[in-house]
């Protein structure tokens, strides 16, 4: 019986990206006079306590989303001006990246497995990510629009529903969930883990940390050039675990082939 399409989900802020893709939209747009200062000053106070280790990050995260997602604040704003601003981000961000899941991409790529970005960004600046990379597959946070505007209503923010997002692929496209593998950073993001068949808690939040305790996913942490790798066993022990261990074999073989290949083009010994 002919098997379904593997499929890579990756989560894109924090877990690509070093920082966070709608942060950036949101300053390029505020530099271009498309969004108001007030979209960032509202977010000013939680950003400086989460940089500082005074404040939690969720708080500097709903501060900021709300800030440009709140008060039909996107009203108006013309769907071309927000791919302008999604290409500004993404020229002065494409090569802000963590390592570990960078070349996990390419050597998802490599053996013919889809890498899916899924991400809170808005739609059009996680398209212009995706282009970067080579990416056909990706879904961001999609606002209203009508006649080539924004209309300001009520957008559908794929964050905090995404293993359903899977679960629809899933059935639109043939996936094989088991054979697939997901990365995220945040407790959201291990509702993908519910779903596939590999997921890898990456540089997680505390929740996530606590979660892949729980079930016994992989932890990855990536530091400089560094990556720590643990894993929690059934009976609560701590242990290493093998690339093999943790993804398809054919693509923690490819994926060690990037690393080397990686250390040998830049001269960065990239541990894992």
């Amino acid at each position: 019986m002919a098997q379904g399409k593997r499929k890579l989900f990756a989560d894109l802020d924090g877990t690509e990206l070093r920082w966070q893709m709608y942060d950036a939209w949101i300053g390029q747009a505020v530099y271009h006079g498309i969004l108001p200062k007030i979209v960032q000053s509202k977010a000013r106070r939680q950003r400086v306590d989460y940089r500082s280790r005074r404040g939690p990050f969720s708080d500097w995260v709903h501060a900021q989303v709300e800030a440009y997602q709140g008060e039909e604040r996107l009203r108006g704003m013309r769907v071309s001006d927000a791919v302008f601003v999604a290409e500004c981000a993404v020229d002065r961000n494409a090569n802000m990246v963590h390592l570990f899941t960078d070349l996990l991409i390419q050597a998802a790529l490599e053996v013919g497995i889809e890498p899916v970005f899924l991400s809170g960004s808005p739609e059009e600046a996680v398209a212009a990510f995706a282009r970067t990379k080579g990416v056909k597959y990706w879904r961001g946070t999609r606002h209203p629009k009508k006649n080539g505007y924004f209309t300001g209503g009520m957008p559908d923010v794929i964050a905090h529903r995404k293993g359903e997002v899977i679960l629809e692929m899933a059935e639109e496209e043939d996936v094989d969930l088991e054979a697939s593998v997901a990365i995220g950073d945040s407790e959201l993001d291990g509702k993908m883990g519910y779903v596939v068949g590999h997921f890898i808690a990456f540089n997680p939040d505390a929740g996530l940390t606590d979660l892949a305790e729980q079930k016994g996913w992989p932890v990855a942490v990536e530091k400089k050039d560094v990556v720590h790798m643990t894993c929690t066993s059934p009976g609560g022990g701590i242990h290493r675990p093998q690339l093999r261990d943790i993804m398809p074999f054919d693509l923690a073989d490819a994926f060690r082939r990037r690393i080397d290949a990686f250390r040998e083009e830049f001269g960065i010994n990239l541990r894992v």
